[in-house]
C-alpha cells in the first residue's frame, strides 16, 4: 500500500481535470471550475495552497451527457478513469465523481472512492427569483437529510434555524433513503434548464448562494490553473463573492485546512477491501 502525498493527489486530480476538459471540448460541452477550484483559478492560478480538492460544474444537459459518455472516452484515450454517479451504494455521495481507478481514499479506516474530481450540475430553477431560492432551500433540506441518513450526524447542524433542523430530522426519519434520492433528483429536474432565467448549483453546501440569473453561468474567459487552462463562468466575481465574501483576501491561518483523509495507490490489500 503506497500512500500518496498532497502534491501527488493534486497531480492526479489535475490530470483528470485536463481529461474532462478535453472530452468536453470535443463534444462541445460547457464545463467550469467551481467552488475552491474556481477560487484557485482566480486567486492563485492553481489549487488553493492549503486545499487539494477539485470541483467542476456543467449545465444539467451537459452534465448528463458527460456522465454517460466519459467512461468510453477515457477508455479510448487509454486512461484508467471512471464516472461514479451520485447515490452509489458503496460510496454514497450527493454529487458525481470522476476518479482514478488505481487509487483509493481512506476515511475512518475504510476505502471509499478513488482520488478524483467532483462533478456538479447547474440546474434550471424557473423565471421567478423567489421561487428559485425556494427550490434551492428545499433541495438543501433534502441533501442534509440524505447526509444524516448515510451517517453524517453533523449534517443537521449546518442548518442554522431550529425549525429547519426539525424539518431535516423529520425528513430523514420518515423517508427511506431511496425516496430522498428520488426527491432530490425530481426537484433539480423540475424546471427546464433551457427555458429557465435562474440557474444554480443547488446540490451543494452553498445551494441558495449559487442562485443567479443565467448570464452568470455563461462562458467567460480562460484562466491558468497550474499547468492547465480552464474556462471560468462569466460571472465568476458574483459567484465567488456570494460563496466566499471578500474572496481575494486569504482566510486566517487557523481557518485553512483540508478535510482529513489519506489517499493511496492501490495494491492487493486495498483491492481486497473494495
Amino acid at each position: 500500500m503506497i500512500e500518496l502525498g498532497e502534491n501527488e493527489v493534486r497531480e492526479i486530480r489535475l490530470s483528470i481535470l485536463k481529461s474532462v476538459c478535453d472530452v468536453c471540448a470535443r463534444r462541445d460541452l460547457k464545463v467550469y471550475p467551481v467552488f475552491s477550484t474556481l477560487l484557485g483559478a482566480v486567486r492563485h492560478e492553481d489549487f488553493v495552497p492549503w486545499l487539494i480538492g477539485a470541483e467542476i460544474c456543467l449545465p444539467r444537459p451537459h452534465y448528463d451527457e458527460l456522465l454517460t459518455c466519459f467512461d468510453e472516452e477515457a477508455k479510448a484515450m487509454g486512461l484508467k478513469y471512471r464516472v461514479v454517479r451520485p447515490f452509489t451504494q458503496d460510496a454514497p455521495s450527493l454529487v458525481a465523481h470522476i476518479e482514478d481507478v488505481d487509487t483509493a481514499i481512506v476515511e475512518s479506516g475504510e476505502p471509499t472512492r478513488g482520488v478524483g474530481v467532483s462533478v456538479y450540475p447547474i440546474d434550471g430553477l424557473g423565471d421567478d427569483p423567489d421561487n428559485a431560492r425556494k427550490i434551492a432551500r428545499k433541495v438543501n433540506y433534502l441533501c442534509l437529510a440524505y447526509k444524516l441518513k448515510i451517517g453524517d450526524k453533523e449534517a443537521v447542524l449546518r442548518e442554522k434555524s431550529a425549525l429547519g433542523r426539525l424539518k431535516i430530522r423529520m425528513l430523514a426519519r420518515l423517508n427511506k433513503i431511496s425516496r430522498i434520492e428520488a426527491a432530490i433528483e425530481a426537484s433539480c429536474r423540475e424546471r427546464s434548464f433551457a427555458d429557465s432565467k435562474y440557474l444554480g448549483v443547488i446540490v451543494s453546501a452553498h445551494g441558495e448562494k449559487t442562485v443567479f440569473e443565467r448570464g452568470v453561468y455563461e462562458s467567460g474567459e480562460k484562466r491558468n490553473f497550474s499547468s492547465a487552462q480552464v474556462e471560468v463562468m462569466a460571472g465568476y466575481d458574483e459567484f465567488l463573492t456570494a460563496v466566499y465574501g471578500e474572496y481575494m483576501l486569504f482566510p486566517p491561518t487557523e481557518e485553512r485546512g483540508n478535510r482529513a483523509f489519506k489517499a493511496y495507490k492501490k495494491d492487493e490489500k486495498i483491492q481486497e477491501k473494495l
